[in-house]
This record gives structure tokens, C-alpha cells and sequence, in this order.
């Protein structure tokens, strides 16, 4: 049997280290974040009584709105406990259906990119382009690294200045108005596609988002797909 020669929540001298003793500190564990909980309860309500408003009480105690609102409302708490009821009898992975699903039918944006942008917003999206590492998830995938070809805007609308059409649907464009297209790995670079003004297409917003990561080759396949699904006969001219 092991034994632990220290000072573990209250358990002082030579403890012996049993299923019991790791059971006994779980339970101090829990009875810990309970007290924590409940003072921070009373603190909320004692702000509230004194007419604090729930921005002020966010900032004074360093809590989330939601914690605020659990405390302070009734029927919060109904709701609450309600909610966590129905989501006990999901069944895995139907919670986040109903997420996305939620997220789907609260959506208010309609756009693919943002309004009114302009050149120095396009600039962005071509230093995003350059230095794009999908080898990297999240946030950091878009990495400060030194760039083999540092090419500007400028040298993307030289090259395609005379043909200003989406390389992927043949629709026209207009490469001095910055919400008429989008900037694409024609090779996706999570496979293998390079950050080089060789490897940028010029596309509609709403052509890239529907190509997202595919190749040409699989995207066209994806589209022809749809037609047929729809009734359409698909013939190579």
C-alpha cells in the first residue's frame, strides 16, 4: 500500500493512498466548488439589491452574463433545468444537431464576404492566401512566415487583367470592385497546393465557397452531381 507523506485538503501525516482516500478527496473537491458557488451566488444577489445592473456586477465580480442571469431570474432557472432534462435524453450526437440546426434557422447573415469592401480589405485576404498553412488547425493557421513570392495585388490584376472572368464558372468580374471576387487555391492547400500567385485563381465569393476544399476535378463532379439530381443531362460540348 502506498502511502503519501504530506498534506493533501486536510489530510495531514502519514495517509495511506486507498480507493477510500481518493474518494475522500474528491468529495472535498466538490464540496470546495460548491461553498465557491454559493458565495458567488450571494455576492451576485447583494450587488443586485443594491441596484447594481448586470454589466456592472459582470465587471465587479468577473463572471458571465449567464451566471448573473441564472442567479438573479427565476425563471432562468426553470429554463435551465428544463433544457439540461431534454438534452440527458439525446442521444450522442444529436445535441449538436440540434446546434447547428438552431444556428442554421438564428442566421442573419446572408453573404458569403462582407459589404462594401475595398482594396486595402482585399490586400488582407491576398496576405491570408500567401501565408494559408492547413497543416495548422484554428486560428493559427494563418502563420507570419517568409514568403518565397512576395507578390501584391497589383501583380494579380496585371495577370489577369485581360481576362477578368471566374476561373471556375466563366462569369465576368470586375477586379476593381472588391466584392465581385474572391481569391482561391486552385490546388487546395491541404492538398499540397502552393501559396504562389501560380496556384491563385480568381473566382466568385459564391463559387469558392461552394468549391471549398476539393481540386477542380472534384468540384466539377460535385456539380455535375447537382444537375443530375435536378432533372439536368450533363454533355460535354
Amino acid at each position: 500500500m502506498l502511502v503519501l507523506e504530506t498534506s493533501v485538503f486536510g489530510c495531514t501525516g502519514s495517509t495511506p493512498v486507498t480507493p477510500n482516500f481518493y474518494l475522500i478527496v474528491l468529495v472535498r473537491i466538490f464540496n470546495k466548488s460548491l461553498i465557491s458557488m454559493n458565495t458567488l451566488k450571494d455576492d451576485i444577489l447583494k450587488l443586485r439589491k443594491v441596484g447594481k445592473t448586470y454589466d456592472q456586477i459582470i465587471k465587479e465580480l468577473n463572471c458571465s452574463k449567464s451566471t448573473v442571469s441564472y442567479h438573479c431570474t427565476e425563471k432562468t432557472k426553470i429554463l435551465t433545468k428544463v433544457r439540461n432534462e431534454k438534452r440527458k435524453k439525446l442521444k450522442p450526437g444529436e445535441f449538436y444537431g440540434i446546434k447547428r440546426l438552431y444556428s442554421f434557422k438564428t442566421e442573419k447573415s446572408s453573404g458569403f464576404i462582407k459589404p462594401n469592401r475595398t482594396i486595402k480589405n482585399i490586400n488582407c485576404s491576398l496576405d491570408k492566401f500567401k501565408k494559408k498553412d492547413n497543416n495548422v488547425k484554428g486560428k493559427h493557421k494563418y502563420r507570419k512566415i517568409a514568403l518565397k513570392e512576395n507578390f501584391t495585388f497589383k501583380d494579380v490584376f496585371a495577370l489577369h487583367k485581360k481576362n477578368q472572368i471566374c476561373y471556375l464558372t466563366g462569369r465576368k468580374l470586375n477586379l476593381k470592385d472588391p466584392n465581385t471576387f474572391s481569391f482561391d487555391h486552385i490546388t487546395p492547400s491541404s492538398k499540397g497546393g502552393s501559396n504562389t500567385i501560380e496556384n491563385l485563381g480568381i473566382c466568385r465569393p459564391e463559387a469558392n465557397a461552394a468549391k471549398s476544399n476539393l481540386t477542380v476535378d472534384e468540384f466539377i463532379g460535385l456539380c455535375k452531381d447537382v444537375l443530375k439530381s435536378n432533372g439536368y443531362t450533363v454533355t460535354m460540348e
